[in-house]
Formats: structure tokens, sequence, C-alpha cells
């Protein structure tokens, strides 16, 4: 889980070794911002919505459902499987 806060660093501009150690120490209650360089609560910074991950969630749920109702999707099979002769 590192990597991706590496990656985010060295595009910062700043040395990931450092982020990275630093993340050890603070995680989970702080993260870093990369646009104010410093670490800061992401509950009370504007970085978490909880809301928009519900609305995506519930979003794609629906989506799926209508896929399904639309296209036929589910196959509903016995088993064992029957046979049409005597």
């Amino acid at each position: 889980m590192l990597e991706p806060l590496r990656t985010l660093a060295h595009n910062a501009g700043v040395d990931p070794a450092v982020i990275a150690h630093r993340s050890l120490e603070v995680a989970p209650n702080l993260v870093y911002d990369v646009l104010a360089e410093q670490w800061i609560d992401p509950w009370s910074a504007p970085l978490l919505d909880p809301l928009g991950v519900l609305e995506a969630a519930v979003e794609t749920s629906l989506s799926l459902g209508r896929t399904f109702l639309t296209t036929d999707v589910l196959v509903h099979r016995t088993w064992p499987a029957s046979s049409a002769e005597p």
C-alpha cells in the first residue's frame, strides 16, 4: 500500500522515502496532502466524501441490476439437468 503514496510524493517533488516512513508512524489518523505539503486529518479536511462514495456505489448497483433485468443475463438451471426424452 505504500507504492501509491510513494508515487504521489515523487510526482509532488517530495522525497518518497521520507513520506512513506512518516506514514507508517501516523497512519491511519493522518494523510499527506501533497498540495499543502503537510500531514492533515482527512475527516476535517475536504479530502474524504462519504456521500460521494455511497452515491457511486448505489449508482453502480442500480446500473448492474438494470443490466441484469434488460438483457436476460441471468440463466435459471435446474440441478441435475433434466432431459426432455422419456
